[in-house]
Parts: structure tokens; sequence; C-alpha cells
């Protein structure tokens, strides 16, 4: 089931003033039909009146805040969405054009694997737990 929000709020402050970002994938969610496994609809696929937006707010100090205009993409996500399946399933070749380096690496997966290994051997331990003491290197 999907919650009635989706999104995120961050700001930081800094000696300057402060930055704030929206993000909202959806406003409201509709109440879900059933449906079977071969025609549930992928998320973010289908936008009606419930999508979202994402706003960023510039609050200088003794100044009115100003909105920093944000490019998204078509899609889930702002456009993530696609630029994901494409990295996975085709459209762009491994090793090919990543111009501001985004793409994660199998190194970058392992990494991501081991903390969710050491966060859930925490939670059963109730104690503090280094990733390296689970690999065996």
């Amino acid at each position: 089931m999907r919650p009635p929000w989706e999104g995120y709020r961050i700001a930081f402050n800094g000696s300057a003033g402060r930055l704030e970002l929206l993000v909202e994938e959806s406003t409201w969610t509709r109440p879900q039909a059933r449906t079977d496994g071969a025609s549930a609809v992928m998320h973010g696929a289908a936008v009606g009146d419930e999508a979202g937006r994402t706003q960023l707010l510039l609050r200088r100090l003794w100044e009115r805040p100003g909105e920093v205009k944000v490019a998204t993409g078509e899609g889930g996500h702002g456009g993530g969405d696609v630029r994901m399946l494409e990295d996975l399933f085709g459209g762009r070749t491994p090793g090919g054009a990543d111009p501001l380096g985004r793409a994660a690496g199998v190194t970058d997966g392992a990494r991501s694997l081991v903390t969710a290994l050491a966060a859930n051997r925490s939670f059963d331990t109730g104690l503090p737990v280094k990733a390296r003491d689970l690999l065996d290197v």
C-alpha cells in the first residue's frame, strides 16, 4: 500500500542563510483497485492530479526568499526512474558516458549490502557492528 503522501523536505542552514528543498512525488493517494500482478502499474508510471512538485527556496539573511528553478525530467521520481531503467536494462552502455559520475558500480553495491547486513546484525544484538567485521577478506 502506498502512503498518502510521498516525498521529502530537507534544509541547510549556513552563514549566509538557508536553502530549503521540497520534493513531492505525489500529493495524495487514490484508493487502490484490486489488480493481478500482471496488470499492476509500476510506481511513477501513471501520473494524474496527484502528481507532486519540486521547489527549491533560497532564504538569504535579511532578504525575501527566492525560488531557484529546478529542472526535472518526465516520469517517476523527477525522471530518475527512466534514467535508472536505462542504466539497468539498456539505453546506456556499461562504462559509457556518465558525465556527472553518478553511476554506482559493483563496489558501491557491495558496500551498500554490507551496510545493510551490519544494520540488521545491530538490530538483532542491540550492539554496534563494524561492517569490516562481517567480511571474510
